[in-house]
């Protein structure tokens, strides 16, 4: 389950998600889900990506709202796609996703699999890392 999907659900849903895979899983069967960091080192501002692929641009910019008691990140996306001939497809998206540190992910997935780990950046779980990867064995 990866872009960050999982975070999407809330905890009773994320509770019946992991028990429709573990009985769709086969024994030692393995779930995988991505979900990001959702502090990323204080960055003020938004947060831009500007890439070219062939003769066209895309140009994304992220605004970022975290609502601490709420354990929600609000964001808006403005999403550019720049022709060759100048002319511009936009559109905006305004979206909201559930936070969950690592730790609380693996606490919600331990109740329903035989063995869970937290990886960071695809590697032994470090201070600053801007994703995680759930991975839970049946």
């Amino acid at each position: 389950m990866f872009f960050s999907s999982i975070m999407y659900f809330d905890d009773s849903v994320i509770q019946e998600l992991f028990n429709s895979v573990n009985r769709a899983l086969k024994e030692s069967g393995i779930f995988i889900a991505d979900f990001p960091c959702w502090y990323y080192g204080g960055r003020d501002g938004p947060i831009v990506w500007d890439e070219r692929k062939g003769d066209e641009r895309l140009i994304i910019t992220d605004w970022r709202e975290v609502e601490p008691a709420f354990q929600k990140l609000c964001f808006k996306r403005l999403v550019q796609i720049i022709k060759p001939d100048g002319s511009v497809r936009a559109f905006m998206v305004d979206d909201e996703l559930n936070i969950s540190t690592p730790r609380e992910m693996r606490l919600l997935a331990e109740r329903h699999f035989r063995k869970v780990k937290i990886y960071g950046n695809l590697h032994e779980l470090k201070p600053n890392d801007r994703r995680y990867w759930l991975v839970a064995v049946k």
